[in-house]
């Protein structure tokens, strides 16, 4: 797979949302769209793609021979990202940062509290899970290319569970007799032959959180429109989809996530200032913004520019008008 880097000189702490704005070189007084929505969908389509169904999406994964996905192990995940076995004090859980709500609705938080004990915060924002079994990279530097290798770096993160080993964590669950039982009936079917095996073991684990995460999908207004529907963005939504396209936002941020396979270097010299474009999915209820979180409200993620945080060359009403397309790719429900 080619990764995608783009190096431009600018302040590190700007992620690569704002790097659209610089990359296109468009006057801040261009006319918003006066396509039709036809030709409008026409001209998205050679940049994004409609999320899948969900149905569509599991039988994807199901032939993926990498991808582990039975109902058990499923629920397995679902148990273990609730359990706060799987942080050093026992008192935090995945979904304390990554919250789910109701199977359903999603908010994401910027942890700058100790989640795990040493006295440090964690060192980014917390990213999104929905989606995250289309997503070409993971991580904010984009180095990882599979979601179990992600997960199971994650897991062992002193700044985020504070578990110091592979070890600790199956020490961990070993405590409690119900994954003993859970474990087996979710893995035994891989391998029936084999009586008495162990499978509390920490591929088991990571298996098992990434298949629980795999499920978490949204479908949204953007891709009522781009299967057809006229009407699933309004007017003004579809004038800040035309002037996303203009401004160059879709060299970071394209495809059925609008984002996850670019990453943008943002220092000429500084390799350690290389980030992932986020998924724009949701990105309306994803606050704060940034990979250090350090920007609170979407208007501000559009508005400012990289170099010295000065205020970009958008005009106000330009501004509205992509958030407006923005808050298109929420999960249909959930405003």
């Amino acid at each position: 797979m080619i990764r995608t880097i783009l190096t431009i000189p600018t302040l590190a702490r700007y992620s690569a949302f704002s790097v659209c704005v610089l990359l296109s070189g468009v006057s801040a007084a261009a006319e918003t769209t006066t396509m039709s929505a036809v030709e409008l969908r026409q001209q998205a389509l050679k940049h994004f793609a409609p999320l899948p169904h969900f149905k569509e999406r599991y039988e994807r994964q199901q032939a993926d021979s990498h991808v582990h996905n039975n109902a058990t192990l499923v629920h397995m995940g679902k148990v273990l990202f609730k359990d706060s076995l799987l942080s050093l004090r026992g008192k935090n859980n995945c979904r304390q940062c990554h919250r789910v709500m109701d199977d359903r609705a999603v908010s994401y938080t910027f942890p700058a509290f100790d989640v795990s004990g040493n006295g440090q915060p964690a060192p980014y924002n917390t990213p999104a899970i929905k989606n995250m079994a289309l997503a070409k990279r993971f991580g904010w530097r984009g180095e990882h290319e599979r979601l179990e290798s992600f997960i199971a770096e994650h897991l062992l993160d002193e700044n985020i569970t504070g578990i110091p080993s592979e070890e600790a964590v199956i020490r961990r669950l070993d405590s409690n007799p119900s994954y003993d039982v859970a474990f087996t009936e979710a893995y035994r079917d891989d391998d029936p032959d084999q009586k008495g095996k162990v499978y509390i073991t920490y591929d088991n684990t990571v298996r098992a959180l990434a298949a629980y995460l795999r499920t978490a999908g949204s479908q949204d207004p953007f891709d009522d429109f781009l299967n057809g529907n006229d009407k699933a963005l309004s007017k003004t939504q579809q004038q800040g989809l035309s002037l996303f396209m203009e401004k160059g936002c879709v060299t970071c941020h394209s495809g059925a996530l609008l984002g996850t396979e670019t990453v943008v270097n943002l220092g000429t010299a500084d390799e350690t200032q290389r980030f992932r474009a986020p998924s724009l999915r949701n990105v309306g209820l994803t606050s704060p913004y940034l990979h250090d979180g350090s920007v609170q409200r979407l208007d501000d993620a559009i508005r400012h520019r990289l170099e010295g945080g000065k205020a970009s060359t958008l005009t106000e009403a330009e501004v509205r008008l992509i958030k407006s397309f923005l808050y298109g790719l929420t999960e249909q429900g959930q405003l």
